[in-house]
């Protein structure tokens, strides 16, 4: 089972091994709660008599459980435009509640397989032959959800090939109006040759002027002139910064539209290309927001929630403080753009009368002794090799609480 609200760096994963190795206490202290996978497997546990659930970053983890979520199509506008919860989590990318969870170019492909999915008597049907060339078996209009997410998956990797080929030409020509490309012609190391070409033409403008990168970032207003003009984590201006540019170097003649036209058809063509189209996101992410409502929403009356710094939070006596702070060496963020000050939270630590843990890979010695450890995969990784990540407790504390340590590997 999953635990707590779909989001980049949740616990779900060892939320169990987290919970056992946790001393039993009348409350927990969830202070870093996030997504709430760690608040919402102790309500199930009845570890606990109160849990609380603590998070500066906006996050509302009684709202996401008190009410099941919506099937309905939410598209992009809408997203950026809504404070709920539910809409965030089950349609952000990586689960962050930030971006937008797919790309300009998977947007009507992923629409047709939720549409299909929620509503089977909508346009999509229609859509999904078309690319198909193929018709839907009528088993597949089914009642159930899952059942139809099973049978379209196992069909759509039957027909992939004609699929996308279909979608890519679908998507050149209502989108890009580039309907004569040849896509099959494109592959990784045309998008190289298009990125290099760019990159020169925006070099030799640069260096013919003579003005330097900290100057450009000062006319731009910008940290980016890095980006634009050299090899690493190179990317092309965006329209606005293009043309400020065309102002401060006059060797920029070409239009935007010109210069990036090809390189988004390149990128379109590689982006279906590599889509896995057996996913169902939304409706993974869908099931697990219901599982959520189902099971937390019965054990509301033991939460207390807040959305304070953690320091700010009165702990009451018998209570165990856990903290799932940002990974030292991360570009994690804590707060409203402010970095996380771990060394103001390694000395609160080593303040508090109540137990305190804390999740992480590695902590300074100086301040906390690691108490068990466990293996995970790290899902967001390109390798998805297992790390460890450990249960820490402040050195102040040692000798003064039991613990009994649960090992368990994933």
């Amino acid at each position: 089972m999953n635990f707590g609200i779909p989001y980049k760096g949740s616990k779900s994963q060892i939320a169990d091994w987290v919970l056992a190795n946790l001393p039993k206490r009348k409350n927990l202290y969830d202070l870093f709660g996030g997504g709430g996978a760690i608040t919402h497997r102790a309500l199930l546990s009845n570890k606990f008599e109160r849990v609380h659930y603590n998070e500066i970053n906006g996050l509302k983890f009684r709202q996401a459980c008190e009410f099941a979520p919506s099937t309905a199509l939410v598209e992009r506008a809408e997203f950026h435009a809504s404070k709920d919860i539910k809409v965030r989590a089950l349609w952000s990318f990586s689960n962050n509640l930030k971006e937008y969870f797919v790309a300009r170019e998977l947007e009507h492909l992923t629409f047709i397989k939720h549409n299909f999915v929620f509503y089977k008597h909508e346009i999509s049907p229609k859509a999904i032959e078309d690319f198909a060339e193929y018709p839907l078996p009528s088993v597949f209009f089914c009642d159930e959800p899952s059942d139809r997410v099973l049978l379209l998956a196992d069909f759509l990797t039957k027909h992939e090939s004609k699929f996308k080929r279909n979608y890519t030409a679908y998507y050149l020509k209502e989108h890009l109006h580039a309907e004569r490309v040849d896509a099959q012609k494109i592959d990784h190391n045309t998008l190289k040759g298009l990125e290099f070409a760019l990159r020169q033409y925006l070099r030799r403008a640069q260096e013919k002027s003579g003005i330097t990168l900290a100057e450009i970032n000062r006319l731009t207003n910008t940290y980016m002139a890095g980006h634009w003009f050299r090899d690493c984590q190179w990317s092309f201006p965006a329209r606005e910064q293009y043309e400020t540019l065309q102002n401060i170097l006059p060797g920029l003649v070409r239009s935007y539209d010109d210069c990036t036209a090809p390189l988004r058809v390149a990128r379109a063509v590689l982006k279906i290309r590599n889509y896995r189209i057996n996913r169902f996101e939304t409706y993974a992410r869908w099931c697990r927001m219901c599982d959520l409502h189902r099971t937390a929403k019965p054990q509301l009356h033991k939460l207390t929630e807040t959305h304070d710094d953690y320091r700010a939070v009165p702990i009451d006596t018998d209570s165990v403080i856990y903290c799932d702070i940002p990974y030292m060496g991360s570009d994690e963020y804590y707060g409203k753009g402010a970095n996380f000050d771990f060394e103001a939270f390694f000395q609160w630590a080593n303040e508090q009368t109540e137990p305190v843990l804390v999740s992480s890979y590695q902590l300074p010695k100086k301040y906390f002794t690691e108490l068990i450890a466990v293996k995970k995969i790290n899902l967001l990784s390109k390798n998805r090799k297992p790390q460890t990540e450990a249960l820490f407790i402040p050195n102040s504390q040692i000798g003064k609480f039991s613990y009994n340590q649960q090992i368990k590997l994933f």
